[in-house]
Parts: C-alpha cells; structure tokens; sequence
C-alpha cells in the first residue's frame, strides 16, 4: 500500500524518500528538527570525521525503511491493508527517538 507522497527527500542510501503531508509537518516541528543536534554514531566523528549521522536523518530513514518493510508484508495480513493504520507505523518509526 503506497501513502500519498507530499515531499521527497535525497538519501545518498536509499536515493529518493517520500514522506506524506503529515510526516513533513512533523519533521519541521520544532521538537524534531531538535534531532539534528543529536549524534547516532557517539564520538565515531572523532575517529572518523564524517561519520556524522543525526538522530534526525536515522528517524528519517527508519520510517522510510518501515514503510518498505510494511508494503512487503501488506499482500499477506488484511490488517495492513487500512490506509490508517499504515500512516500510524510509519509514524510511530518517524517519532520514536521524541
């Protein structure tokens, strides 16, 4: 099941991240862009200095990796088949480090 993608963003991983029109609002809160400042990878950028993973593009990217997870499972269990609950998941990825 595909959402209604509202803005794509560039992963040098992953290439193109779509995000719907609910997820962009979340992101540009406040609280979320507070992730930017946040390291993933600890004092690795002290070693290796452009290991400098936010705790931003990680929710980013985990919600975007659910949301291929989910459209993988969807064909099998009718649960995941609700628009709804498929926005819900892939929300709950996107929030989990607020």
């Amino acid at each position: 099941m595909r959402l209604t993608p509202f803005k794509t963003f560039s992963d040098p991983l992953y290439g193109s991240i779509e995000l719907t029109r609910v997820e962009v609002e979340i992101v540009n809160t406040q609280a979320f862009q507070r992730l930017r400042r946040v390291g993933q990878l600890g004092l690795m950028d002290r070693v290796f200095p452009s290991a400098d993973y936010s705790r931003f593009a990680h929710s980013i990217g985990a919600c975007h990796l659910l949301g291929l997870m989910l459209d993988q499972l969807a064909g099998g269990i009718a649960e995941l088949e609700i628009e709804r609950d498929y926005q819900k998941f892939r929300l709950a990825m996107l929030l989990h480090d607020i």
